[in-house]
């Protein structure tokens, strides 16, 4: 006997917004990194701003944020992992998680953390022209040719393959086991069973108004040390 399905809300509305954002602001990084298509560093910073201060977003929001948004909701150890692998990944069959499964969690911190090196490095960064970090005078030039080529190397393989990673699965779940994933991160809302669905706890928007201005206020401090050391100098 089928279980009976009940639409909830799982991803609340700063969760989606910063995923799409996210997308764009990535297609725009790349778009103004490219000499033959919209070459514009100016921009380039301006959207690695606005990504280091979603991505320190993200971070707070996983700390103090809704349920499911919150790292220790998704964030599980090795063993329930693998076992989620052999148990119930290539099942035909909807896996039912309200949030991210396991495997879903650990992709999720890997794409953070690797969006975190690549906004971290850009800030040091030069392309040996015109254009340089904001941070890049506080480093040896050796240090930011170190930097630069993390940037990108980071950027074309293990950002670009997390993302294609991230593709793929969400092609399997829906062709493979017959779980739409997309949906629900342009919704907000899930199809679960009604004996798995409890009742959780959210905090006010106002909350993540407060955690985007205290982190776009910690990146404008960061772009601004130089200026800063040099007024005390």
């Amino acid at each position: 006997m089928n279980s009976q399905l009940i639409r909830i809300p799982v991803w609340d509305l700063p969760i989606r917004v910063f995923h799409w954002t996210v997308l764009g602001l990535i297609i725009g990084l790349w778009l103004t990194s490219q000499s033959n298509l919209c070459y514009d560093m100016t921009w380039h910073a301006y959207f690695g701003y606005g990504l280091l201060t979603l991505i320190l977003f993200r971070i707070t929001w996983g700390i103090w944020g809704n349920h499911y948004a919150c790292f220790k909701q998704f964030v599980c150890g090795p063993k329930k992992v693998i076992g989620y692998v052999q148990q119930n990944l290539f099942k035909p069959n909807p896996s039912h998680y309200i949030g991210h499964n396991p495997l879903g969690g650990w992709s999720v911190l890997l794409l953070l953390i690797a969006l975190l090196i690549q906004a971290g490095t850009g800030l040091f960064a030069n392309d040996d022209l015109f254009t340089e970090g904001p941070l890049y005078q506080l480093i040896s030039k050796d240090w930011s040719d170190v930097l630069t080529k993390i940037h990108k190397i980071n950027f074309y393989i293990i950002l670009l393959g997390l993302i294609m990673l991230h593709i793929s699965a969400i092609l399997f779940y829906r062709f493979v086991k017959k779980e739409n994933l997309l949906l629900p991160m342009i919704t907000g809302y899930k199809q679960q069973p009604v004996e798995q669905v409890a009742e959780c706890k959210t905090v006010s928007p106002w909350r993540a108004i407060f955690l985007i201005g205290i982190s776009a206020g910690a990146v404008y401090l960061i772009i601004s040390i130089p200026d800063i050391l040099s007024q005390i100098r």
